[in-house]
């Protein structure tokens, strides 16, 4: 037995300067530290969080002992806008469209399938994935060997529509990934 208790998952949430509409849960610190820079308007109205690997997988996530969240001091940090995260994520009783971007490889479409067991409505980011997809497509995706991913085991289906659909078939037929900060 392990004499240590289980810590709260740390999450790193950025909210949006305006009301938001959305929440993007981002796989990579880089892609995620550039998200909340960004000045197109591609993420606009969207609650970013890191969601490094497995961690925001965890069904304690969703409880007041099994997370700590941390605001982004370069986003929102209005008291009405951390409740209604807050109030989401803790409570769920408010819908709110949920996605998940991460690397384009069979450890990415893992979590995005993981996060689909605190988060049901949860999907992949079709305007992250996208480009990603026609990288892939065009062979500037790299074999698994190339980036210590030997190990990834195919999954078949996430419970994604787009990942079950195209992107899971995408990788299956290059044979190569795409890891998200390319």
């Amino acid at each position: 037995e392990c004499p240590f208790p289980e810590l709260p998952i740390q999450l790193q949430v950025f909210l949006p300067e305006h009301v938001f509409c959305g929440v993007l849960f981002i796989e990579n610190l880089v892609s995620f530290e550039r998200a909340t820079r960004d000045v197109t308007g591609r993420f606009a109205g969207l609650v970013l969080v890191f969601a490094s690997g497995f961690k925001g997988a965890a069904k304690r996530l969703r409880t007041t002992l099994g997370s700590s969240v941390y605001f982004a001091s370069h986003g929102s940090l209005a008291e009405a806008s951390r409740q209604r995260f807050l109030t989401w994520l803790l409570d769920g009783n408010e819908t709110i469209p949920v996605w998940f971007w991460g690397d384009l490889d069979y450890s990415g479409m893992k979590i995005l399938k993981s996060l689909r067991n605190s988060f049901d409505e949860l999907e992949a980011w079709q305007p992250g994935y996208q480009p990603m997809l026609d990288q892939l497509l065009a062979g500037h995706g790299h074999a698994p060997d190339a980036a210590g991913k030997i190990n990834q085991k195919p999954l078949e289906t996430t419970g994604s529509f787009y990942a079950d659909q195209v992107l899971i078939p995408a990788i299956a037929k290059t044979g190569t990934f795409l890891d998200q900060e390319y």
